[in-house]
């Protein structure tokens, strides 16, 4: 399965997640704009690893103010957090 597909299933995956956790609208809407802005960072092809979540918050840190980078970036912990739950059911 070609990567922007998988990347699409995780995203829908994910966003069940959050509503089963009973997230506000207005987070799910943040979360899932804010990975998708994560998965543009990333080649196609690319498999997400700690070396590249690195990069892309240096490169946010850059970018944006620290307190825009630390919110941009928030939703890795939680997504990464819910992954492992997904893997472990």
């Amino acid at each position: 399965m070609e990567n922007s597909s998988i990347r699409r299933q995780w995203l829908d995956s994910y966003q069940s997640h959050l509503l089963e956790e009973e997230h506000s609208p207005q987070t799910i809407r943040k979360y899932i704009h804010d990975i998708a802005f994560f998965f543009s960072f990333l080649p196609a092809e690319a498999e997400i690893s700690k070396e590249k979540v690195l990069a892309y918050k240096q490169e946010l840190i850059q970018k944006y103010r620290p307190a825009s980078a630390n919110s941009m970036s928030d939703y890795l912990n939680c997504s990464a957090e819910a992954s492992a739950v997904q893997r472990r059911t």
